[in-house]
């Protein structure tokens, strides 16, 4: 799923920070934000408000046309 949320990245640059989270070798940062938001699936997409608030979660592997769809709901 790497390869398809790398290429989301480039598309929505400037619209989306993705934090990415894996099961090892995490940083202290994103190991707070899966932490705080419950990550309990790997992968997970989440959508978070700028003020915190979660707004919408994915769970599972999902290609690139449904995380899209995820994505574009979640910035409306």
């Amino acid at each position: 799923m790497r390869p398809v949320v790398n290429g989301l990245q480039s598309e929505y640059a400037g619209k989306v920070e993705f934090v990415i989270y894996g099961a090892v070798n995490t940083d202290e940062s994103s190991a707070k934000i899966a932490d705080d938001h419950r990550v309990t699936t790997l992968p997970s997409m989440i959508i978070v408000a700028t003020n915190g608030t979660e707004i919408a979660r994915l769970d599972g592997a999902a290609d690139a046309s449904t995380l899209r769809t995820f994505i574009d709901k979640g910035l409306e």
